[in-house]
């Protein structure tokens, strides 16, 4: 459970951070370990940092001149 949070917590942080990337959506991975919600709709502890996780906003327009 812990190694779940972690690696989807590093993921979502590297996406936030990235100058490039405006917008991300993970999806419910194939395998079982990489699962954001299980097949009876429950979150894993992956899906809930997923589904807490507070993004900054996705694009900040430069103004010309500055």
């Amino acid at each position: 459970d812990k190694q779940q949070r972690d690696a989807i917590r590093e993921m979502i942080e590297m996406l936030d951070k990235a100058p490039f990337v405006e917008r991300y959506a993970l999806y419910n991975w194939v395998e079982e370990v990489r699962e954001l919600k299980r097949k009876d709709g429950s979150l894993t502890p992956a899906g809930e940092v997923y589904r807490d996780q507070v993004s900054p906003v996705g694009y900040v327009q430069e103004k010309m001149g500055r």
